[in-house]
C-alpha cells in the first residue's frame, strides 16, 4: 500500500488558505464589532488585520484564540498600537519573562484593558455627577 506523501510546499498552500480565511474572518469581526474605527470589511481593513496578525506573532502567538484576543485589545487604538509610547504598559504585559505562555500574557492584557476601561468609565461618571452638583 502506498501512503500519500505531503510536500511543503502544499502545507504551506494550507497554512495560506487558513490565514486568509482568518483574516476574512477577523475583518468581518471587527467591523461588526467596531463599527465607528471599521466602516466596512475591505481591503484596507483586511491589510490592518494582516499587519496586527503580524505584531501578534512577535509575542509569540500563534493560535487563533490568542491572535484575535490580541486584535480586539488593538482595534480601538489603530495599527501598531503596541508599539506606542502610551501603550508601553501593554507591551510590558506581553513581554513578561515571569508568565512563560504567550497566551496567558495577552489574556493578562486582556483582563487589565477591562479593568482600565471600567476605571475610566466610572471616573467619568463621577466627574459627570461632580460637574451637575458644580452647576
Amino acid at each position: 500500500m502506498k501512503l500519500w506523501t505531503i510536500r511543503n510546499a502544499q502545507l504551506a498552500a494550507f497554512a495560506a488558505q487558513a490565514e486568509a480565511q482568518f483574516v476574512e474572518r477577523m475583518a468581518a469581526e471587527l467591523h461588526e464589532r467596531f463599527p465607528a474605527r471599521f466602516a466596512s470589511p475591505d481591503e484596507s481593513l483586511r491589510a490592518y488585520v494582516r499587519g496586527e496578525l503580524q505584531a501578534a506573532r512577535k509575542f509569540g502567538l500563534r493560535t487563533e484564540r490568542d491572535i484575535r484576543c490580541f486584535l480586539r485589545i488593538g482595534a480601538p487604538h489603530g495599527p501598531g498600537f503596541i508599539d506606542r509610547g502610551e501603550h508601553a504598559w501593554m507591551r510590558a504585559l506581553l513581554e513578561d519573562a515571569e508568565v512563560s505562555d504567550p497566551g496567558e500574557r495577552v489574556r493578562r492584557l486582556l483582563e487589565a484593558t477591562k479593568r482600565k476601561q471600567q476605571i475610566e468609565a466610572e471616573n467619568a461618571r463621577i466627574l459627570a455627577a461632580f460637574r451637575a452638583v458644580e452647576t
